[in-house]
């Protein structure tokens, strides 16, 4: 039902809360242990992600954290998941270092690039385009695919707007506006992208911008918009 659920994108809130109470049934009846921490896991995300219920997500990732008998994989996950949410509430000092750890445990596997990525996102939030820049790098050759096409998209989208605008200035104001949908407040987002678009005339990130709307806006469910 998750996994038929991420692939809609049109869903109602009411679809969201029947999917939360499916998950809070099935760890009613097994109990919060080593065995069930992926459904603890997963219904995490949708407490977050999706009910804005974020504070009771970092207290259910807590819980699996002490659990006894976890694999080290679901750990590794936890803390990824956890420093998402804390990104998520704008927490970015204990995501960094949540990041930061998964990387350092695990620094010739998959999942270590994952958080090394996930920290150089956050790093380019921030407007640290260099830094990010230096960590994509690196992930550009990682073994995984996904993670090394990922670091180049961003990486590609840094170094094509920061390398004629001495002052980042515009990237900068993008940047944010990327954040800001990630914690799904696409309204300011769209704000600051029209702000930038009528500062920057004919700046390099006006196609980026324009397609970020689009993004926005098909996040939004509003189609005909996004079309435009």
């Amino acid at each position: 039902e998750y996994k038929l659920f991420k692939q809609n994108p049109i869903y109602t809130n009411e679809e969201v809360i029947y999917l939360e109470n499916e998950y809070l049934k099935v760890l009613e009846e097994f109990g919060e242990n080593a065995n069930s921490a992926d459904i603890l896991l997963s219904l995490c995300h949708i407490q977050a992600f999706y009910l804005n219920k974020t504070q009771i997500s970092i207290e259910g990732l807590q819980r699996i954290l002490v659990m006894g008998n976890l694999k080290k994989d679901i750990i590794d996950l936890s803390k990824l998941e956890l420093a998402d949410v804390f990104l998520y509430v704008d927490n970015i000092w204990e995501a960094a270092l949540l990041y930061a750890q998964v990387e350092k445990d695990n620094e010739t596997n998959p999942i270590g690039h994952e958080a090394k990525l996930r920290k150089a996102k956050l790093a380019y939030y921030a407007g640290d385009f260099l830094w990010a820049q230096a960590q994509l790098d690196v992930l550009k050759a990682s073994t995984s695919k996904l993670i090394s096409n990922d670091a180049f998209e961003l990486a590609l989208l840094i170094n094509e707007n920061t390398a004629l605008d001495t002052s980042s200035t515009a990237m900068q104001m993008y940047a944010r506006a990327d954040f800001l949908v990630y914690q799904d407040k696409t309204e300011e987002a769209l704000v600051i992208l029209d702000s930038l678009m009528n500062t920057f005339k004919n700046h390099s990130l006006t196609d980026d911008v324009i397609y970020k709307k689009g993004a926005i806006m098909m996040k939004n469910h509003d189609y005909i918009k996004a079309a435009e």
